[in-house]
């Protein structure tokens, strides 16, 4: 039983831009160049230059963590560590809206990583809640995701780790408090959306 009433909280609306736009970050193009389109049927984005659009919820709980082993990183990622620990933690998330319609996502998150010169979470292992959002994570985006059962209930006080992956071959995951991670009533219009 992990709590997490002392961690802080990320609430926000997602949007995924195509590598392609010239108006996506310099940083975003980097990362995704060589990344296959989505067929025009994944495509809900609000504009041709943002093909995917994603909304919903997240919460991010970080941890210390031991640095992955040599060789568990992708070429030209290196862990950023101190005396062979690094930040991961976990990331759960619930979209409302995607591409493959709505599915929930659970991530734990490896170290904390640099390539090229920029930082950011490495995700060693990535679960979602049904086949067709697990296929989309490696057609689209060529990341690998593994279906699970995974459970976000809203009753809790704080949001809480309740059950972590722990079998590959059928991982069953909980999150509770989930009803924490929500910042307006239920039904209200989204906030946000594609950069002007």
């Amino acid at each position: 039983h992990d709590s997490v009433a002392s961690c802080p909280m990320l609430l926000c609306t997602l949007t995924a831009f195509t590598a392609a736009s010239p108006r996506a970050p310099p940083l975003l193009r980097g990362l995704l160049r060589g990344t296959p389109l989505a067929s025009p049927s994944e495509r809900n984005g609000e504009d041709a230059d943002y093909p995917w659009l994603f909304r919903g919820r997240l919460w991010f709980r970080p941890a210390v963590v031991r640095s992955p082993p040599a060789g568990a990183l992708p070429d030209g990622v290196r862990a950023l560590s101190l005396f062979g620990w690094s930040i991961g933690g976990v990331v759960a998330l619930e979209y409302d809206e995607s591409p493959v319609g709505p599915y929930l996502e659970y991530v734990s998150m490896g170290a904390l990583v640099s390539k090229r010169g920029t930082v950011g979470q490495w995700g060693s292992r990535l679960y979602v809640s049904n086949a067709e959002a697990e296929r989309a994570c490696v057609r689209v985006w060529g990341v690998p995701a593994t279906a699970a059962a995974i459970e976000f209930e809203e009753g809790g006080g704080a949001l809480c780790v309740e059950r972590p992956p722990e079998s590959a071959a059928a991982p069953q995951i909980e999150v509770s408090g989930w009803s924490s991670a929500r910042s307006a009533a239920e039904g209200a219009p989204a906030p946000g959306g594609p950069p002007p």
